[in-house]
């Protein structure tokens, strides 16, 4: 119901006449709705003149519908072809799904883990903990306001036993060094990550271009890369790692992340080329068109694919599905940043937890993009890009990649040598 006076109009036309009803048959809204203000009245008790008949499917199970024709592969066909929310809105009839955020905080917070209890990408155990944590967290905290709750000390020290179980990105390699500035991920870095994923890689540069003439909004110029790579896929051959049942299931890590002020080209090139001459190549560099007008002839100088896209609805959908996929199953991973936000120290909790999807207007991004200090969508839109830039590659593209070793220093004698060396 686009148009919420219209329930107002319908419902109060059959007022003092008898019997009268009017029955809505809805998927879940949003909680600023007039649907869920009904529905909250309803719980409370507060109105005698509604009734809500409320069916959901927590987890999706063929069990939980009247229609004996729902099985599971339906189910799950439609979760993938429902990525943004629609699934969960549409089918599991969630109140939480309601909103067109595409990302979830817990979504969000498994970014910086790598797994729980020692182990690695144990994503399911992962999201439950951070859950959790997070439910504690709002019992700990008084809903009025007046500081904790009754039971705090114990509250908060669950929390702190989920946290310590955790196993932290930042814990391998970090991008942000001890005076908060973004530094660039090592050879050394993504070798450890190569030993403990037992994987090679291919890296991907992504690239949103801010306008630099722009008097609204704060838009910025973020250029990244990222590494992508399949656990396992090292030691084992392809026919093992994947299946006519299984896709693979690609990890993502992030190696370099930086705001160019002044949205110079210059600027990024020079990190790319850092990167390029660091990990042993770029393979691939993605951006939409406007901004990268002279990239194609750099990147063919390096060897390096480039991709300039038009941003369609349909190529955003494609590369946010692709980011979404891989955020919600545990397989994009990113240590603590040093680029803030518009309200945030963290750029990527700030952009993602931000992110809206809308269907109807076919469009991606922050909702408060050009308000003068709203959140801005610049990291979502390069990591986007770095995601679709890799989408075709797999394991016949990935390549080995070494860190040199060091044997030492040779220093020149400069004076004459005491003794006989024979």
């Amino acid at each position: 119901m686009k148009k919420p006076k219209f329930f107002t109009q319908l419902d109060g036309s059959i007022r003092n006449i008898p019997n009268a009803m009017g029955v809505i048959d809805s998927t879940v809204s949003e909680k600023t709705h007039i649907l869920y203000q009904l529905y909250i009245s309803f719980i409370k008790g507060d109105t005698t003149t509604v009734y809500f008949s409320y069916r959901h499917s927590k987890e999706g199970l063929p069990e939980d519908y009247w229609n004996p024709n729902m099985d599971k592969a339906q189910l799950d066909d439609y979760r993938v072809k429902f990525p943004f929310g629609e699934y969960e809105r549409y089918f599991l009839n969630l109140w939480s799904a309601g909103t067109k955020r595409v990302f979830t905080e817990e979504m969000v917070e498994m970014t910086k883990y790598w797994g729980i209890d020692g182990q690695l990408l144990n994503s399911v155990e992962v999201e439950k903990e951070l859950t959790q944590k997070n439910h504690l967290i709002e019992v700990m905290t008084d809903v009025h306001g007046k500081g904790f709750a009754d039971g705090s000390q114990e509250t908060a020290g669950k929390i702190d036993l989920i946290y310590n179980r955790l196993v932290p990105v930042s814990g391998t390699y970090i991008l942000k060094d001890r005076y908060g500035q973004s530094i660039m991920a090592t050879m050394e870095d993504l070798v450890r990550l190569s030993d403990m994923f037992d994987t090679d890689w291919v890296l991907s540069a992504g690239t949103d271009y801010g306008d630099p003439y722009a008097v609204r909004g704060l838009a910025r110029t973020i250029s990244l890369v990222i590494a992508k790579g399949l656990p396992g896929s090292r030691s084992y051959p392809m026919a093992q790692l994947i299946t006519p049942e299984t896709a693979p299931k690609y990890l993502y890590v992030m190696l370099l992340i930086q705001d160019v002020e002044k949205h110079s080209g210059d600027v990024v090139k020079g990190l790319y080329e850092a990167a390029h001459d660091e990990f042993g190549g770029l393979d691939v560099m993605c951006s939409e068109r406007y901004g990268a007008w002279d990239m194609e002839k750099w990147c063919e100088e390096r060897d390096i694919e480039f991709q300039p896209i038009f941003p369609t609805y349909d190529r955003q959908r494609d590369a946010f599905k692709q980011v979404l996929e891989a955020t919600r199953e545990g397989r994009f991973k990113c240590p603590d940043l040093a680029v803030a936000g518009s309200k945030k120290e963290d750029i990527r909790d700030e952009e993602m937890g931000a992110f809206d999807h809308d269907s109807d207007k076919r469009w991606f991004g922050s909702i408060e993009k050009f308000e003068k200090y709203g959140i801005q969508d610049d990291f979502m839109f390069a990591l986007g890009w770095a995601f679709y830039g890799a989408r075709l590659k797999g394991i016949d593209d990935f390549r080995i990649r070494k860190a040199i070793s060091n044997f030492g220093m040779f220093v020149p004698n400069t004076a004459a040598l005491l003794g006989n060396y024979n």
